[in-house]
């Protein structure tokens, strides 16, 4: 009764889809020892090959476009196209494998040749 209580109080966290959905979040680049926002409007249930979204970068000040590619172990993997990078930040065409975690969204980031070098947590912006 008491969670039941909890639960009608606080709500409860919006679940975790990959159909449409603006996330936010921290990346953190390991590699560099870095850490970046990150703003995304994602579909990602569109069909490989096709756009499924947009992503900001706002702290370093880039953004672009995200196409899908394929699925691998549960998650989703886009290709990322960087369209506005004015100081030259951010690097084009690596990928990001989404997958949900409870009512989040993980994110994790590749370099063009594979090499992993970034994860955040997504959350649903409001």
């Amino acid at each position: 009764m008491l969670w039941l209580l909890f639960a009608i109080v606080t709500g409860t966290p919006k679940e975790c889809t990959l159909g449409p959905g603006h996330w936010r979040g921290t990346g953190d680049q390991f590699d560099i020892h870095e850490h970046w926002t990150i703003d995304a409007q994602l579909d990602l249930n569109g069909a490989v090959g096709t756009r499924v979204g947009t992503i900001a970068y706002p702290s370093l000040g880039c953004s672009g476009e995200l196409v899908r590619e394929t699925d691998i172990g549960g998650s989703r993997v886009v290709r990322e196209h960087i369209t506005r990078d004015p100081k030259h930040t951010c690097v084009d065409g690596g990928s990001v494998r989404f997958a949900c975690k409870g009512g989040h969204l993980d994110y994790r980031y590749f370099y063009p040749d594979g090499t992993q070098c970034a994860v955040a947590i997504l959350s649903r912006a409001p």
